[in-house]
């Protein structure tokens, strides 16, 4: 691979937490995604021909029934496995983005105003932390626009069940009583674009990592924007 120097460098994570970095980073996510969904759009499509061609060459099983099939089993794993696998490990990678943008606002919040306290001395951590930081040092409201506020927790809800259950929403529990923890199971049942596989596994459609990449966008943009703006009044006083 050819040297690029760092001043070039393509990472947008490299760099501030600008409109035009966090729309880099972003289209690179949905440039990623559209990618390997392509792919297996391409590989489903396939299946779907040779099924098609093999049940009309066969026609009917020994017992006179109309043939199905083995192409149908390979596109259900491609479906419920290797799909649900990428738009989970879609659903990480952005959420890990919204959590490290938070984690950079706070320290440019701390450098700036030279705070005594640190973001990383509170007692929780990740995205919970951050809020409660800039909550408490700035007069941003994190919630706001609260549409979208809405939908940045609804990502944390899922990236929590992917990461500590791979998926698995019954083994999802409340920290203090241990019992069932229905409140993303509601969340996959009512929210565009998710589901429920077999029961308990979540499930999540394209077009809903197709929109959370804009609502993301929408939303750093809007509170960088803040948190920015507030910062220069500060230092103006």
């Amino acid at each position: 691979m050819k040297f690029v120097p760092s001043s070039l460098s393509p990472i947008p994570e490299k760099g501030p937490l600008s409109e035009h970095y966090i729309n880099l980073k972003v289209n690179l996510l949905k440039e990623h995604h559209s990618k390997i969904e392509n792919l297996y759009n391409e590989e489903k499509n396939e299946y779907e021909i040779e099924a098609l061609k093999e049940e009309a060459l066969i026609g009917e099983n020994q017992d006179g029934e109309p043939y199905c099939s083995d192409y149908w089993i390979y596109l259900r794993e491609l479906e419920e496995t290797h799909l649900r696998l990428h738009r989970y490990s879609m659903i990480l990678a952005t959420y890990a983005y919204v959590e490290t943008s938070f984690d950079k606002l706070c320290f440019e919040i701390e450098e700036r105003l030279n705070l005594p306290i640190s973001y990383k001395d509170l007692k929780s951590d990740g995205l919970t932390r951050s809020v409660s930081y800039i909550g408490k040092v700035t007069k941003v409201k994190v919630d706001m626009p609260s549409h979208i506020w809405g939908k940045i927790t609804t990502l944390q809800k899922l990236r929590h069940c992917i990461i500590h259950c791979s998926g698995d929403l019954s083994k999802l529990r409340e920290e203090q009583t241990e019992k069932p923890k229905k409140t993303t199971r509601n969340t996959a049942l009512n929210t565009d674009g998710l589901g429920i596989l077999d029961k308990d596994f979540l499930l999540v459609d394209e077009k809903y990592i197709s929109q959370i990449f804009e609502d993301v966008r929408e939303y750093l943009i809007s509170i960088s924007s803040r948190v920015y703006k507030e910062l220069a009044s500060m230092s103006l006083n």
